[in-house]
This record gives structure tokens, sequence and C-alpha cells, in this order.
């Protein structure tokens, strides 16, 4: 229970999470000296590429020079080809868990996963960069960074529409989230065929070696994910800001964002619903379940005012996401919707990483009431049980890891209340 009764003592809290999770060391392999914050040391003790930039979004204000080393250290890991892994096992040592040995790259150095993540790096640099004014470090990281979106562009459209695919829901940082289900041949979900199926399509990738052109050719789960081009979309529009500061031509950034938000408009419009969806297959069909990624079209500038209000009208609405602690990960109108604790995740509970993105996308449309309503309710779910995993929707209760990084976001959430600043 947490007994916060002030900003700065909340600030002051997230500051002493943020060191407690600190991993500072060299990789045995390599000699690789790295820095960075673990989502959780007891349950996550590598370093994510999500949420390692959601870190350094944070620390940007609490501790700008690990800030800088947490960037830093992930992108050292972006590879020549510009992939850049979901987790990096630095310690040399591939842990306690089964599917490390499964999702990882096979002689990868130090040893990473074989998928990517949220591609949020972009966003995380431009925060650091509007916290310490430090144009050198940006500069010196937009090689790696370029790099990395160049590569998701040309590895990842593999339709050439505009669209992103990712091959696991690991990738989509919205695991075991019910618009997978169909893709994965859950219809409907049973809780044993979801291990299966999932253990069965990792097995599959793994004895490909996850060559990137065998998976791809495999036919197996391959989705145009909503959540992760919207994402995608935001941080690219980011990058160019980026490449304009440093002196360079942002044009190509500017077209390749252009590009994938009319791919996001046109293809993955439900105008039946009167939303977006992923889509998934090879006749591209849609995802129906709602859940927080048809929320995720507040990240594109250039949504119609109508669909704005649409969302915004949903997430208000206390029959899908307008719920007592918000946003629920699954609409509360869902067959699938569960906000207590389970071993499959995203089918219900709130947690605070998706929230900030919406509190972000609000902000970008000006919509700051709604903004500013959502802002507080994610502090009270902090308030009332400290930095946990995810939340119950209904009751606010904390599950999953204690101590967990992402969830010092809010301090970021009241920073950004007290500021004009629509991005």
């Amino acid at each position: 229970m947490a007994c916060w009764d002030s900003a700065g003592a909340l600030r002051d809290a997230a500051r002493r999470l943020l060191i407690a999770n600190r991993k500072i060391g060299t990789a045995r392999l390599t000699g690789q000296p790295y820095r960075y914050t673990c989502p959780s040391p007891r349950l996550y003790p590598y370093q994510w590429l999500w949420d390692s930039c959601f870190h350094a979004i944070v620390l940007a204000d609490l501790d700008p020079a690990f800030a800088r080393d947490e960037l830093a250290t992930l992108l050292s890991v972006v590879q020549p080809d510009g992939f850049l892994p979901h987790v990096i096992f630095w310690e040399g040592r591939r842990g306690h868990h089964l599917w490390p040995l499964l999702l990882g790259e096979p002689g990868s150095r130090p040893h990473y996963s074989a998928q990517t993540q949220p591609p949020m790096v972009a966003v995380a640099l431009e925060r650091y960069y509007d916290a310490t004014g430090d144009r050198a470090f940006v500069a010196a990281s937009l090689p790696a960074v370029e790099r990395y979106y160049r590569w998701l562009g040309r590895s990842r459209d593999w339709d050439g529409d505009g669209l992103l695919a990712i091959i696991q829901p690991y990738e989509s940082g919205l695991d075991a989230s019910p618009q997978y289900d169909a893709a994965l041949g859950l219809d409907p979900f049973s809780p044993v065929r979801h291990v299966w199926n999932t253990l069965r399509s990792t097995l599959h990738f793994s004895s490909l070696r996850w060559r990137r052109d065998l998976v791809r050719a495999s036919g197996g789960f391959n989705v145009k994910d909503l959540f992760f081009n919207c994402i995608y979309v935001y941080n690219v529009r980011a990058l160019a800001r980026l490449v304009r500061l440093t002196g360079g031509d942002a044009a190509a950034w500017e077209r390749a964002a252009a590009r994938s938000e009319a791919a996001i408009l046109a293809q993955c419009d439900d105008p039946v619903r009167g939303f977006y969806t992923s889509l998934y297959g090879v006749y591209d069909r849609r995802a129906v379940p709602v859940t927080v990624a048809n929320l995720a079209p507040l990240l594109l500038a250039g949504l119609p005012a109508e669909r704005v209000h649409g969302l915004v009208a949903r997430l208000e609405n206390p029959a899908q996401f307008g719920r007592r602690y918000p946003v629920p990960s699954v609409a509360a109108d869902e067959p699938t919707f569960d906000p207590g604790p389970s071993l499959f995740l995203w089918r219900g509970p709130t947690w605070l990483s998706t929230n900030w993105l919406v509190y972000r996308g609000l902000r970008l449309h000006g919509r700051t009431a709604a903004a500013s309503r959502l802002a507080e309710r994610s502090i009270a779910l902090v308030l009332k049980s400290g930095f946990r995993e995810y939340y119950n929707s209904e009751t606010g209760a904390g599950y999953g890891a204690e101590n967990f990084g992402w969830s010092t976001l809010v301090v970021d959430l009241l920073r950004r209340e007290t500021i004009d600043d629509r991005r």
C-alpha cells in the first residue's frame, strides 16, 4: 500500500525505485559495459526494449545522466542490419525461464532475443533532449536509431502496403491480448490451448533458428498490429524532428510516417463499427475483440476529428473503457474482459504504459480535459497500490511484479499536467 501524500514524495519514490532496479556491469561474453534499469529485479531482471524507453523518459527528469546511459546501452545492441531485440540478457545468463532459450537469437553476443518490441526509441530520445538540451548525444545516437527504423520499414512491411507485421504476440508488448486469439487459432479461448499454440509457434520459429526469411515464408503468426503501427508512426515523427534538430534532411522520415499513417487509416478502418483494427493472416482478416489497442490511433496526427471524438467517447464510456481505474486493456463489454490477476496478461487489467500512450494521444488532439481525467485516475492507482506491473480496473488492486519500473510514468504525467505540450 502506497503512503505518499505529495507530488514530491511520489517523485522521490519513483527515483528510489529506478535506482534500486539498476543493473551496472560488464557483459561476460563480450566485455561490453552496460547500465540499464530492469523492469523488476526478481521477475524481470533483463533489459526490455520498450520498458527501457519508458524508464529513460522518466529518468530524463529524475536522473538525466542515467537516462543517457539507459539509451546508450539499448542502442549499443542495434545490429548492423538495424535489428533491435526486445530483450537483452546482459549478464550472460539466460535465466531460470524456459522462454529465453526458445526466443533467443542463436549465437548472439551479448545474448538477446530474436524479436523486437514497440519502437519507442525516438520518443524516448526526444524526451531526453527536451529535458537536457544535449544535442551532441542526440547526434551521436541518430545513426543507430535511424538504422533501427529503416530495418522496421524494410523487414516488416511484408506486403509493401505501409503496414508493419509482428511475428509473435510478444512483439506488440500486449502478450496474451484477446485480439490475437483468432490469429493463434484460439476461438474460443482456452488457457491450455493458448499455452500449446503459442509454444508450438515458438518451437517452430526456433527450429528455423529465427531466420527472418524463413519465418516470413513459413506462414505462421502474422499480424499487422494496429498498436505497433501507431507507435511506429508516432515515433517516426519524433525521429523526423530529431533529424531536423541536428541539421539533417528529415523528408524521408516525414514521408514514411505519412505513408504508414495513410495505410492505417485506409486499411485498418472498420467503418461499420467506427474504429480501427489489427489485421491478421494472408487475407487481412480483422481482429474482432475491442481492446486498448483500438485506442492507439489517437497517436496519429492525421486522425479525422470525428474519429477522435468516437474514440474519446469509447474511452470515457463506463460500459467500455471508462471504468473506475481506466484504461482496462480489454473493453468491459467484451466477453473476454477479466480485470483480475492472471497468467494470461492484457485481458482486462489496467497498465500504466498504455495509459501514458493514450494520454499522449489525447494531448496530441487537444483533448486536455479527458487527458487530465486519465492522469488523475492513473496517479490514484499508484497512490493506492504502489508501483505495480498492472492493476485491477475495478478495484485498483495492484498485481504482478512489485516495484515495476514503467509505472513510474505517473511522474511524467504529473509533469505534463503543468505544461502545454501536445506532442
